[in-house]
């Protein structure tokens, strides 16, 4: 039993919870094998030879985790950091990597930016931002972001926005930080479109709140809990330029059935 107890808690140091668990059903549809599984990843992270996709490469580098290859697993933690907004697994998964191994990871998407795959360029400026395999640097980053941005990369718009919304105090902007929102929104990124209301919602103006509600629409429609509940809580607080309690409560109802703890709160009148 001790020998058992022993190998559970080696595997959460190592690899975290998730590692435990049975893959998530994208993972077990997408299969692949040990290092291959980290190779493929990268190809559809950045596009190297086929068409970018993000989740492929995340089940990809979730299968490798799974079968205990530990660059996998940073490689998973990096793509749910970028298009997830999901930084619960980013340290666990980079403290037990390697210097080679750091240096690896950051080499291939590096590489492939150097070769003009423009998530590439998205994805160091993810490590650059947030320290992760690379010294932690926003001027670098925001010069990634704002490369990728340019070139189509609607995320890369988005993570810019939120640096320029709420980074160090030298480089914020808040309106432009609203300008690269609206363009990764328009770009079909729920999460910009989130953002920008949020953002709207908090300035003074009739026409702002109405522009705010908009954008909330744009995302609840694709299930962006969050916007599902602003929509909620503008329609209930008699904020929105029509408001609707049975409406609002729909929102919050939708909203909570997502997994928005705040929606859940309010819907039982917290």
């Amino acid at each position: 039993m001790n020998r058992l107890v022993t190998i559970v808690v080696a595997a959460l140091l190592t690899f975290g919870v998730s590692a435990l668990l049975a893959p998530s059903t994208s993972a077990q549809q997408t299969p692949c094998a040990g290092e291959k599984c980290v190779t493929d990843g990268v190809a559809a992270a950045n596009g190297r030879g086929s068409a970018a996709d993000a989740s492929r490469a995340i089940a990809l580098f979730e299968s490798g985790c799974h079968q205990g290859v530990k660059l996998a697993c940073a490689h998973e933690a990096l793509m749910r950091l970028a298009w997830q907004d999901d930084g619960e697994a980013v340290s666990r998964a980079f403290t037990g990597l390697a210097e080679a191994e750091r240096e690896r990871l950051r080499a291939v998407y590096t590489a492939d930016c150097d070769s003009g795959a423009m998530r590439a360029c998205f994805h160091v400026g993810v490590l650059q931002e947030n320290g992760l395999a690379a010294p932690k640097d926003t001027a670098a980053a925001l010069e990634r972001y704002s490369t990728s941005c340019n070139a189509g990369v609607a995320r890369a718009c988005y993570r810019e926005g939120k640096l320029m919304e709420s980074g160090p105090p030298g480089y914020r902007d808040v309106m432009q930080a609203r300008e690269l929102y609206r363009q990764a929104c328009n770009g079909s990124d729920q999460d910009a479109c989130y953002a920008l209301g949020m953002s709207l919602l908090g300035a003074e103006g009739a026409v702002n709140r109405e522009q705010a509600e908009k954008r909330f629409v744009l995302a609840c429609e694709s299930q962006h809990p969050g916007a599902c509940r602003e929509l909620g809580k503008l329609h209930l607080g008699g904020k929105a330029t029509a408001s609707d309690a049975a409406k609002g409560k729909a929102f919050l109802d939708q909203a909570c059935k997502a997994g928005d703890a705040e929606a859940c709160t309010l819907t039982k009148g917290g």
